[in-house]
């Protein structure tokens, strides 16, 4: 089989078992999902035209856009002191649905806490506990 043959037969066609049933649930096998994954990926190429013009295009139209013009600016909540207790920043983390704070003392930057290092230091903290 071809690969425009395999890419125009419905997907079903290519790789069996399509779903199995499973109290209620469908689950797809695994070959089922890199295809559908595979032909996602393909048809957003196509239809959004990318990858049509030479990479030197892409990087030049790049280099004329500026970081003002695409940055994101904090709002009020993603704003934590210094010192204030990991229980405060968690909390702001998780209500806010933040990946990251941005860390101030006074009114300025001294840092970033990201979701990710709180996730280490409980990680830690409850290793070192009994249990």
């Amino acid at each position: 089989m071809t690969s425009s043959t395999a890419a125009a037969a419905p997907i079903s066609a290519i790789h069996k078992p399509v779903v199995q049933v499973f109290m209620g649930t469908m689950i797809w096998s695994p070959d089922l999902m890199v295809a559908v994954y595979a032909r996602f990926v393909g048809s957003v190429i196509k239809d959004q035209g990318l990858w049509q013009q030479p990479l030197d295009n892409l990087c030049q139209r790049a280099s004329q856009i500026r970081v003002k013009d695409v940055m994101y600016t904090p709002a009020q909540g993603e704003y934590v002191q210094e010192d204030a207790t990991l229980n405060e920043g968690i909390h702001q983390l998780i209500v806010g649905h933040h990946q990251s704070l941005l860390v101030a003392r006074d009114s300025k930057i001294v840092g970033v806490l990201r979701l990710s290092d709180v996730f280490f230091e409980i990680s830690a903290i409850m290793k070192a506990s009994p249990p």
